[in-house]
């Protein structure tokens, strides 16, 4: 497996991979996330845009996963130390590649493609209960910042 930067021709299996993520996010979150496509002009911009890529995991033709990554700055309110950094948006392998080294393969080229952008860190979110996501993340370096915490009425 290999990791190359997304073109228009390969939106097609970036959304059917983007339909599986959602998939899987609904049965872990029904509440708040459901099974749907990605906005495909959304995808278009993130292939489009100098600040934003979609890395994709490929075997031969076959794409396998994708990284949808994008620059951002932290706001610009006076109590906030200034970083530039890389949200790392979604990532997901399709199922039969699972556990294969993709998504460390991914993570290398999003960690790459961070430092080619002059970011000093990468960030991102994961659902609590993605126990699977969350072990290769901490392998990874990622360590917790932040939690979200939701009360509902």
């Amino acid at each position: 497996m290999e990791v190359r930067k997304a073109e228009m021709k390969d939106l097609p299996a970036v959304s059917r991979l983007y339909r599986l993520l959602n998939e899987d996010m609904a049965a872990l979150q029904p509440a708040y996330v459901r099974p749907a496509d990605q906005d495909e002009a959304f995808l278009r911009e993130s292939v489009r845009e100098k600040t934003s890529d979609i890395l994709l995991a490929v075997e031969g033709e076959a794409v396998r996963g994708f990284a949808l990554v994008q620059l951002r700055h932290t706001p610009p309110y006076t109590c906030i130390v200034p970083h530039t950094y890389v949200y790392l948006l979604d990532l997901v392998m399709d199922t039969p590649v699972r556990g294969r080294g993709g998504g460390r393969l991914l993570l290398a080229a999003v960690k790459a493609w961070a430092k080619e952008m002059g970011a000093e860190y990468v960030e991102l979110q994961v659902f609590s209960q993605n126990t699977r996501a969350r072990q290769l993340y901490e392998g990874e370096g990622f360590v917790d910042q932040m939690r979200t915490l939701r009360c509902g009425l």
